[in-house]
């Protein structure tokens, strides 16, 4: 088992996510997060996160299967009642994108697939280090 000291969340990367979805949160002069607040945010998407993998892994079992998949994610976001976010996050995973950028999309020859540039044979960890923007950093 992990030690919870090693699931915390890097306060940076939580505030760039709480200051991006406030009204007016761009404009860090005008809003600031306290560290507490940090830290509340950081336990909430733990407990978010270990809830739904919990879900989702009932889901996986329920189906005879080992490994979550995306669908079991999606429904255990829909069983635990935040089928609300569902449609955001089912087009999130068609377009491959991290919401709002459509610069850093790799393409799919970008892997190995036929791709003749000095990307070809790449791995999508390795590409998505190479091209990392704002967006795929949270």
């Amino acid at each position: 088992m992990v030690d919870g000291a090693d699931l915390d969340l890097p306060r940076a990367q939580v505030k760039r996510v709480v200051v991006s979805k406030i009204p007016g949160g761009a404009d860090e002069k005008k809003f600031s997060v306290n560290k507490e607040a940090l830290l509340a945010f950081s336990e909430a998407a733990k407990v978010f996160v270990s809830l739904v993998a919990t879900t989702a892994n009932d889901v996986c079992r329920e189906h005879k299967r080992q490994t979550i998949s995306a669908e079991d994610v999606i429904k255990a976001v829909d069983e635990l009642e935040f089928g609300e976010i569902v449609p955001e996050l089912k087009e999130f995973l068609e377009s491959g994108l991290s919401v709002g950028c459509n610069v850093c999309t790799p393409p799919m020859h970008a892997y190995g697939r036929g791709c003749s540039s000095p990307q070809a044979g790449m791995s999508k960890r390795q590409w998505y280090r190479m091209h990392a923007c704002a967006c795929n950093n949270l």
